[in-house]
């Protein structure tokens, strides 16, 4: 899914100081291409909004620094820890 490139290049590809303005980022992966708006607010949580090319739904994610995300796509609401794969 096109969601799980916008979460990894958000938690850390594309880094935006904390409470400087959003940021359009403009991702290409397996052949689709979509667009999202991501900031960081003054506590350092990574703020991630766009919508998902294939279905058209519209997704909202914080990422908090500890890894803890939680978010909508959709109407369905998501909660998951994300870490680093090393």
């Amino acid at each position: 899914m096109l969601i799980d490139a916008v979460l990894a290049i958000a938690l850390g590809v594309v880094p935006v100081p904390e409470g400087a303005p959003a940021v359009k980022v403009h991702v290409s992966a397996d052949q689709k291409v979509t667009d999202f708006t991501q900031w960081v607010d003054r506590s350092g949580t990574v703020h991630v909004r766009g919508v998902e090319a294939e279905t058209g739904l519209r997704y909202y994610f914080t990422v908090k620094k500890s890894g803890k995300v939680k978010g909508w796509v959709g109407s369905r609401m998501v909660s998951f820890h994300a870490a680093s794969a090393s």
